[in-house]
């Protein structure tokens, strides 16, 4: 890392309340470092794209050690900070002044979250939506859908700049079929208010600007999917990106659950009846795990909509058509 970069974070960051804090709540135990499983759990919540995290996480980690220095979390943090103003995501970006990098247990709007994203309130306020759907209509949609060509005129007229807007039309357009529906169409609105009143249009769309109607919500948090990906990374011995009975056998067996039971949750899991499990569906596999051991409660006799891994939501649709 450049050491002038370096030295003005120092400068910027040491002593700064808000960064020690978040530092805090990843190095709980003040052991001068971060792993990155922990790191990689919180920066999630920024709401950046994995995309983004992935490339602001090859910055901070210098050396490539999987483990972060408080100096270079403060890094980490700053390039979220820097990417959610819609700045590069680079080093040079570090002497910026920006404000800190809010995460999702502040009270922005945009950046609200929880566990379970079907739970949150619409960032659209009825109203508003109100006042959108007529524009909507007026717009003279196609079978429910606006084409790029009779939204962009109504996107120019904010005179905004043609990057933001860009961005907007990218996070509305949330089925990426290069049409807006009624929905998404309201989405675009918000975010062009937001940029109207000076706050930033986010990188990626925050779980709360999400519509209900386009909300696939999953049981597993992405602190667990974190965790369990970690698990699953190293079990997965010939990386095939699968894991096969005989690869998890001996991890199931560990947590001390009846054989049954574990078979049981090895069948719900394996969606595909293939007899190996994605990162995905081990995912699912070692929730249901520990909500049997954490809090006692027993798996479904089948899975519920929400259970079923978003990766395996697609095909399983298709069987069933």
């Amino acid at each position: 890392m450049a050491a002038a970069a370096q030295l003005s974070l120092t400068q910027l960051s040491s002593g700064n309340p808000v960064y020690e804090k978040y530092y805090r709540q990843v190095d709980t135990g003040n052991t001068g470092r971060v792993l990155a499983s922990d790191a990689a759990a919180f920066l999630k919540k920024s709401g950046l794209p994995d995309l983004i995290l992935g490339k602001i996480w090859d910055l901070a980690d210098t050396d490539g050690k999987g483990i972060l220095n408080k100096q270079e979390f403060f890094v980490a943090l700053r390039l979220v900070a820097c990417a959610q103003n819609g700045l590069e995501v680079s080093l040079s970006s570090l002497n910026l002044a920006v404000p800190p990098p809010r995460f999702h247990d502040t009270s922005s709007p945009l950046l609200i979250s929880g566990t379970s994203a079907a739970e949150l309130p619409w960032a659209v306020k009825p109203e508003d939506k109100a006042k959108y759907d007529a524009i909507f209509d007026s717009l003279s949609p196609v079978n429910g859908f606006l084409s790029g060509d009779k939204v962009k005129p109504v996107l120019l007229n904010s005179k905004l700049p043609v990057d933001i807007l860009g961005r907007v039309w990218e996070l509305s357009d949330i089925d990426h079929d290069g049409m807006l529906d009624r929905d998404e169409f309201a989405v675009a609105m918000f975010l062009v208010y937001c940029a109207l009143e000076k706050e930033p249009v986010p990188m990626s769309l925050p779980p709360a600007l999400v519509p209900p109607s386009k909300r696939k919500t999953w049981v597993v948090s992405p602190a667990e999917k974190a965790k369990y990906d970690e698990i699953f990374l190293k079990t997965d011995k010939d990386m095939d990106g699968f894991v096969s009975g005989l690869e998890v056998r001996e991890i199931f067996l560990k947590t001390g659950l009846p054989s049954t039971l574990l078979a049981h949750i090895w069948s719900l899991c394996d969606t595909k009846d293939c007899g190996k499990l994605s990162k995905d569906q081990f995912a699912l596999a070692f929730h249901l795990i520990s909500q049997k051991l954490i809090k006692g409660i027993d798996p479904p006799h089948v899975l519920t909509p929400e259970m079923i891994p978003p990766s395996d939501r697609a095909s399983l649709q298709k069987g069933k058509e």
